[in-house]
């Protein structure tokens, strides 16, 4: 079986998710710092700070990261910071497409990827790849 070449790339988020993170952060970092400042006595505004951190960061890991990349024949996920996904394009052997959805499997795994959330640029490169998998897939079932 011949395997699957792929070009390394990235896969980005769209505009506004990135900048509905940024906002999101700013606010609950605002609102944290001036209820610390208001009332100190409650403790629920270090919440509000860690989670404008924890949107300062998302915005930062896909500014930077992408929400998947391609790298020597591996898609990996990083929407997830603890529970990143990756898997080998050479063993996909189904692609299921939904509506907003594409989902790649093997025997052993498999990778849900939110396409509503990726920009027109990325979802091009993302096709490109989901066709040659299909491609792929097509003929390694004919000649079984």
């Amino acid at each position: 079986m011949k395997d699957l070449i792929t070009p390394n790339f990235t896969i980005y988020h769209k505009r506004q998710q990135k900048r509905l993170n940024l906002l999101q952060g700013i606010v609950w970092l605002l609102l944290g710092v001036i209820g610390l400042f208001v009332n100190k006595e409650h403790y629920f505004f270090y919440g509000y700070i860690a989670l404008g951190f924890f949107h300062l960061w998302a915005f930062f890991q896909d500014k930077y990261k992408g929400y998947i990349s391609v790298f020597n024949g591996i898609l990996k996920t990083h929407y997830n910071p603890f529970f990143n996904k990756q898997i080998n394009l050479n063993e996909v052997n189904k692609v299921i497409k939904l509506s907003d959805t594409r989902l790649l499997k093997t025997n052993s795994e498999e990778i849900k990827i939110h396409t509503s959330l990726i920009s027109e640029e990325s979802m091009q490169k993302l096709n490109e790849v989901i066709d040659v998998i299909n491609e792929r897939v097509k003929t390694q079932n004919l000649t079984q």
